[in-house]
This record gives structure tokens, C-alpha cells and sequence, in this order.
């Protein structure tokens, strides 16, 4: 992955059991990882973070990068 060179990519599963499972449609959520991943690959300056995370009953994915962001005045 081209924009992936000279970059650190990590990712962390927290407060899920290895043997949990869960139904979603695989297409769509490779779609979802797909381009979160690469605009924070796009942005980062040199690391990308995925988190996947479990509170109560729902599932938390998280992608977080070291760019600059989007200035406020912009959001």
C-alpha cells in the first residue's frame, strides 16, 4: 500500500472475548475500514491507529492518526 510507506500502523482489540462474535455484512465494513484507513494513512504524518473496543452492547471502532486535522474554522 503505497500510502502506507514510512508509516506505523497499529491496532488494539479492547474489552472484547476471543471467542465473541458478532454479525455484520463484510462488505460494507471492508468498505468502512478501507476508507477510514486510508484517509487517516493520507493525513497521518506518521502513525495510524485502529481501536476496536466493546461498551455495553455495542462495538466501537476508532481510527485516529498524528496529522494536523481540520482546523476548527473549517469543520
Amino acid at each position: 500500500m503505497p500510502l502506507a510507506e514510512n508509516k506505523n500502523l497499529h491496532y488494539r482489540v479492547e474489552s472484547i472475548a476471543i471467542n465473541e462474535t458478532s454479525l455484520f455484512e463484510p462488505r460494507l465494513m471492508t468498505r468502512v475500514l478501507d476508507n477510514l484507513v486510508q484517509n487517516a494513512l493520507r493525513y497521518a504524518h506518521k502513525n495510524v491507529e485502529v481501536t476496536l473496543s466493546k461498551e455495553h452492547n455495542n462495538y466501537l471502532l476508532i481510527v485516529e492518526d498524528d496529522g494536523d486535522g481540520i482546523s476548527k474554522d473549517k469543520r
